[in-house]
């Protein structure tokens, strides 16, 4: 497991959010 600073999770959970977001406006 890679230890991540918070701003580097942050970046990693915004960046999902803008995957799923893409996935569900396709839909």
């Amino acid at each position: 497991m890679m230890s991540l600073t918070k701003s580097e999770l942050e970046n990693v959970e915004l960046l999902q959010g803008a995957e799923d977001a893409k996935q569900s406006s396709m839909d």
